[in-house]
């Protein structure tokens, strides 16, 4: 689905451009896992030394980097009220035929509108075009919305999976892998 709804249309677009915007979106998602990722391990490994601001630092670095050397098969789609990047997620290549859904994230004030959905189902067609046989994605298990949608959708649960992300060492025995295989292929 693309197109413009409530004023916000959501596509295809290359990283260049809507950079700066993508940055600070980036930065929110970060920040916004990490105080995440910091409540849980306060929780359930309070021994854990975790530095919130350097993982905000270290993973938007890594995903700057990463959708700098776009090309056509790193997808990104992004979720624009007017010139504002308000959402986005991309694909990380993991094979020929497999990719990893990284960074969905909607603003704040754009949640509960259906942006989250809309950008999840472009970027499920964009890899359906590009060839892409399987989705898969992991999910901290304090994202329940997140999961809800991904399942909605057609993701299901599997154990056994990887990260292709960073993540502190107690929370990778609780991440939640999904996976989804496209339609005709």
């Amino acid at each position: 689905m693309t197109g413009n709804e409530g004023g916000v249309s959501v596509e295809r677009s290359g990283f260049e451009a809507y950079e700066t915007g993508i940055e600070t979106l980036l930065g929110e998602y970060h920040r916004s896992v990490a105080d995440g990722h910091r409540d849980y391990l306060a929780r359930h490994a309070p021994e854990y030394e975790f530095s919130p601001a350097a993982y905000v630092r270290d993973e938007t670095e890594t995903d700057l980097a990463y959708l700098g050397a776009n090309d056509d098969r790193r997808p990104l789609v992004v979720a624009v009220d007017g010139d504002d990047v308000v959402g986005c997620v991309y694909l990380y290549e993991l094979t020929d035929d497999e990719a990893e859904i990284k960074r969905l994230y909607v603003r704040e004030a754009y949640r509960g509108r259906g942006v989250g959905r809309r950008l999840l189902e472009r970027l499920i067609e964009v890899a359906e075009n590009e060839g892409y046989r399987s989705l898969r994605l992991d999910t901290a298990p304090y994202m329940e919305g997140a999961q809800h949608l991904y399942r909605q959708l057609g993701f299901d649960t599997y154990e056994g999976g990887a990260s292709v992300t960073d993540v502190p060492d107690p929370l990778l025995d609780d991440l939640v892998f999904m996976r989804r295989r496209l339609d005709g292929r």
